[in-house]
C-alpha cells in the first residue's frame, strides 16, 4: 500500500543491507538511492509526502551513483521539504557525497550537507535550479564540476535562490570564451550568494536575478586546475529588463585578470540600485598580478534616454584593491567608448583604498584572514565603512573582505 499523505521523514543508506528497505527509519532504510528520491517525489505508486517532510542520505563509504536525479516535490508556506546528509546522526552535519547531476526542481526546498562531484559537460551544470523551482536553499553543500572542456558551471541558477556557506568549484578551461562562471545566474529571480567559497576561471558569471541580486561575504579564488582570471562577471542588464537592487559586498577576490567586472549595467533612467561596499581584490598571478580591480566594459550597447548607463546610483565604497597592473584607486575603471575613464568621474566613488602590500597572513596557503602590515591588511582593517556609526562614540570593528574581521567571529575560510 501508498504511504499515507502526511509529513514524514524518509530515510536512505545505500550501505545497509538489512531492515524491512522501505526508509521509514534508519533501522529500515532505503538501500537503493533511485527508490529513496522516488518516496520523496511520489512517483505515482507512493503518496508524495507532504511540505514540512524531510529525506535523510547517510555518508557513505564511497561515493555512490545512481545516475541523474530530479527533486519534485513541493513545499509551501506550511513548511519546506528538506534534503539533507549526515555521517552518524540525523543533524551531524555530516555530507552525504554523490556522483552525477541534481536537478532541483520542486518548490521551497532545502538541500543540506551533500558533496556532489563529477565531469558534467553541461550548460545546467552539476546542480541546477529549475526555472519551475521557487524559494531553493543549498546550505552547507560542495558542488564540484570536474569537466575541464569547455565553459561549464558547476551551479546553474534558474529562479529565486539563497546559497550559504557552500564551497562550489569549477575546472572550466581559461583558454575559451567563458561568460558562465563557476555559479551562473540565467534567473529573472532574485538571487543571493553568501558565505561560500567560490573557485574557478569565473567566480559568477550570467544576468543578475531581474529582482535583485547579493554576492555578500565569499571568497573567490583559483580552481584546482585553472586558475581565477574574473571573480564576479555580471551582465546588469537583459535584452529588455534591466536588473533591479544589486549588491556586492565584503567579498575577498584573488584573480589574475579582474576582480569585479561588468559587461553591461542598467540604463540611464531606470530604477535601479548598485553598491559595490568594502570588497578586497588582489592581484595572485604569481606576483605578476591581476589587470583591474573593478571595470565596467560596455562600449556603447546601452539603450538609455541618453545612450548611457545609469551610473548615478552605482556607489563604488571602502573597497581595498592592489597588485594591479591598472595602477592605484585608478583600477576602478569604467565606460569603454564613453566619457569618462574611471567610474569616478560619473559615479559616486567613496574611501576606496590602495593596497601596496600583500594583506593576507599566508596568501600561498590560503590562509586570507587580514594581517597587519602597513599598505596590506592593517588598511583594510582600519579603513572600512563605516568606521564609525554617525553620533556614536563606539567603533565599527567590521573589516574589508569575507575574513579576517577585527573583533569579529570569522565566517568563511579556506584550506
Amino acid at each position: 500500500m501508498p504511504a499515507p499523505a502526511a509529513i514524514r521523514t524518509i530515510y536512505c543508506n545505500p550501505d545497509l543491507a538489512s531492515g524491512d528497505d522501505d526508509g521509514t527509519s534508519e533501522a529500515n532504510a532505503w538501500q537503493s538511492f533511485a527508490d529513496a528520491v522516488d518516496d520523496f517525489n511520489g512517483d505515482g505508486s507512493l503518496a508524495a509526502p507532504l511540505p514540512g517532510s524531510k529525506i535523510y542520505f547517510k555518508k557513505t563509504a564511497s561515493r555512490i551513483d545512481e545516475g541523474a536525479v530530479t527533486f519534485e516535490a513541493d513545499g509551501d508556506g506550511t513548511g519546506i521539504m528538506t534534503i539533507e546528509g549526515y555521517e552518524t546522526t540525523p543533524g551531524d552535519g555530516g555530507t552525504f557525497a554523490y556522483g552525477d547531476k541534481w536537478t532541483i526542481q520542486g518548490k521551497s526546498i532545502l538541500v543540506k550537507n551533500i558533496d556532489l562531484e563529477a565531469d558534467m559537460a553541461s550548460t545546467t551544470g552539476l546542480c541546477r535550479i529549475h526555472n519551475d523551482a521557487r524559494f531553493t536553499n543549498l546550505y552547507n553543500c560542495k558542488i564540484y564540476n570536474t569537466s575541464t572542456v569547455s565553459n561549464y558551471p558547476a551551479i546553474k541558477i534558474e529562479s529565486i535562490t539563497i546559497i550559504t556557506n557552500c564551497e562550489i568549484i569549477a575546472d572550466q578551461d581559461a583558454g575559451l570564451s567563458v561568460s558562465r562562471g563557476t555559479v551562473h545566474i540565467g534567473s529573472f529571480d532574485s538571487v543571493t550568494v553568501s558565505g561560500c567559497v567560490i573557485r574557478g576561471t569565473h567566480g559568477i558569471g550570467g544576468i543578475p536575478a531581474y529582482h535583485g541580486c547579493i554576492i555578500e561575504g565569499n571568497i573567490f579564488c583559483h580552481a584546482p586546475n585553472e586558475r581565477m582570471i574574473r571573480g564576479i562577471e555580471l551582465d546588469m542588464q537583459a535584452t529588455t529588463s534591466e536588473v533591479r537592487e544589486t549588491l556586492i559586498a565584503n567579498n575577498t577576490i584573488l584573480t589574475d585578470q579582474y576582480g569585479i567586472y561588468f559587461t553591461e549595467i542598467s540604463d540611464e533612467g531606470e530604477s535601479t540600485n548598485l553598491l559595490i561596499k568594502n570588497n578586497l581584490i588582489w592581484g595572485s598571478s604569481g606576483g605578476d598580478g591581476g589587470s583591474l580591480g573593478i571595470y565596467n566594459s560596455c562600449s556603447g550597447e546601452q539603450t538609455g534616454a541618453a545612450g548611457y548607463p545609469n551610473v548615478s546610483t552605482t556607489s563604488i565604497i571602502g573597497n581595498a584593491i592592489g597588485n594591479m597592473s591598472g595602477g592605484t584607486v585608478g583600477n576602478i575603471y569604467g565606460f569603454a567608448g564613453f566619457s569618462g575613464a574611471t567610474w569616478g568621474s560619473v559615479s559616486p566613488v567613496f574611501a576606496n583604498v590602495d593596497l601596496t602590500q600583500d594583506p593576507f597572513v599566508d596568501i600561498d596557503n590560503e590562509d586570507l584572514r587580514l594581517n597587519g602590515v602597513s599598505g596590506g591588511g592593517a588598511s583594510c582593517r582600519s579603513s572600512a565603512l563605516p568606521t564609525t556609526f554617525p553620533s556614536m562614540s563606539f567603533t565599527n570593528r567590521s573589516s574589508i573582505g569575507a575574513v579576517g574581521h577585527d573583533g569579529l567571529v570569522e565566517r568563511v575560510s579556506v584550506g
